[in-house]
């Protein structure tokens, strides 16, 4: 099953991933005891997906997050859908012509991922590999336990197959990272794929491959 199908970022694409980013999120969080970031807080925003549409719930996580209220599922697809993409012609999602069959839709790109966020008032940039040095924000593991000392959660994208132990050959999947605890060597997410995927609890080591896989693609938000 297609969960995301999330697309390429192209050199166009960049100029609109940065929206009006100034700096960390003002909501810092502390470290104790070796964990980064507060799943227990981010374990709150947590619903599952019905469509292929992985990036936009977990955009809707992060916004709930930081705002305090989590968009629906219906709510943050009807958005995406009435929102015009800067990675592409159309709009940022549009649901699966085949509401039976996942695979029928067009997933969403990762540059649109601030672009929906900033309808509901947040400021996001979006990193790789790559686009690290463009934007001035580091990736990597060093660079998402400071983004989460800073803001508590952020979004990343990383292999399904690797996450969930299932070699399913689902792909890239996007969740939300709400804390790295490097004392007992667990990576929390809010995973808007399984049925019970708040605080979804996975090794360090299997996510580390599993994000680097595509790039130790980001998004971090900022308030």
């Amino acid at each position: 099953m297609k969960l995301c199908a999330i697309g390429a970022v192209t050199a166009a694409a960049l100029a609109t991933a940065v929206i009006g980013f100034a700096g960390p999120a003002a909501a810092a969080t502390s470290v104790t005891a070796g964990l980064h970031g507060d799943p227990e807080a981010g374990a709150q925003n947590w619903s599952k997906q019905t469509y292929d549409d992985c990036a936009i719930m977990a955009a809707a996580h992060l916004i709930g997050y930081f705002n305090g209220t989590t968009p629906s599922e219906e709510e943050i697809v009807g958005v995406a859908a009435a929102t015009p993409s800067q990675a592409h012609p159309g709009s940022i999602y549009i649901k699966p012509a085949n509401l039976d069959d996942p695979n029928t839709g067009g997933g969403t790109d990762q540059a649109d991922i601030p672009v929906l966020m900033s309808v509901y008032g947040l400021n996001a940039v979006y990193i790789d590999d790559d686009l690290a040095a463009e934007t001035g924000y580091d990736t990597g593991m060093a660079a998402l336990e400071k983004y989460l000392d800073t803001s508590g959660a952020v979004l990343a994208m990383a292999d399904a197959d690797i996450i969930w132990n299932d070699p399913g050959d689902y792909g890239i999947h996007a969740v939300v990272v709400t804390g790295v605890d490097t004392a007992n060597g667990i990576v929390h997410l809010n995973d808007s794929g399984p049925e019970n995927g708040a605080d979804e609890q996975v090794p360090i080591r299997d996510f580390e491959r599993a994000w680097g896989m595509y790039g130790h693609q980001l998004v971090v938000a900022t308030t």
